[in-house]
């Protein structure tokens, strides 16, 4: 399964990423200062998006090292800390697939969750569940 989302620790250009972040869009040069002012109750609203994630759907853990995935069956053992991702080098980030979207949902920099998919209708079945965690989704 991990050959049908990803290719040399990226996932494959057939699927499109949406951004999930604290903002409605990028901050530009103006508004970087907002990065250092994210408080652990803001950035732990992404650990509430993976709870949410899921209880309502399959979650599988994708590892690039290994090239595989693993079923999710406790997700706060994948969850970090503010502190702790405040300090993860990118190949610590996690990513998930959401078996019955056909999507995957990875860590990023910034403040930045992104989705992977294949259409607009994962998103449009994930953005009610993003507004309940008070977090924006928007396109490149």
């Amino acid at each position: 399964m991990y050959e049908d989302y990803c290719a040399d620790y990226s996932f494959k250009s057939d699927f499109k990423p949406e951004f999930v972040s604290l903002w409605a869009g990028w901050l530009g040069k103006d508004n970087l200062h907002k990065l250092d002012q994210v408080t652990p109750n803001e950035w732990g609203k992404f650990n509430t998006l993976l709870r949410l994630l899921s209880q309502r759907y399959t979650m599988l853990a994708i590892s690039h090292e290994t090239k595989q995935v693993a079923k999710v069956n406790d997700i706060e053992s994948y969850l970090s800390t503010y502190e702790q991702a405040m300090n993860k080098d990118s190949e610590q980030f996690s990513a998930f697939i959401i078996q019955e979207l056909s999507c995957a949902i990875s860590e990023s920099w910034d403040h930045t969750y992104i989705i992977w998919h294949k259409s607009k209708g994962e998103i449009h079945s994930l953005s009610p569940l993003i507004k309940a965690c008070d977090l924006e989704h928007f396109s490149g």
